[in-house]
């Protein structure tokens, strides 16, 4: 799954989109390059995210099969973590095929 993200930067993250208008993340290229991303899988980890936060990495990415959550639902975890995390300058953002 680490591979399929890494491709998913470099092909969609990393480059212009005409859909958008613009490249939807510049930074995650280089964040991936520096290996400052931190891969994990499952959310039950996110509460010991913030409380254990390294500033050696630059971005977390949480990932778990595309089938185990529908986008209304990933939307409600990320919109409850950051409720608590934002206050500790950590904030979640989504992505759902």
């Amino acid at each position: 799954m680490i591979d399929e993200i890494k491709t998913w930067i470099s092909e969609f993250v990393s480059v212009h989109n005409e859909s958008i208008g613009h490249v939807p993340c510049p930074f995650a290229k280089q964040a991936m390059v520096d290996e400052k991303i931190n891969y994990v899988s499952g959310f039950e980890t996110l509460d010991d995210l913030v409380l254990n936060w390294s500033d050696d990495v630059e971005v977390v990415v949480f990932y778990a099969p595309t089938d185990a959550y529908q986008p209304s639902e990933l939307t409600y975890i990320v919109d409850e973590f950051n409720k608590h995390a934002m206050q500790y300058d950590i904030v979640a953002l989504e992505d759902h095929p």
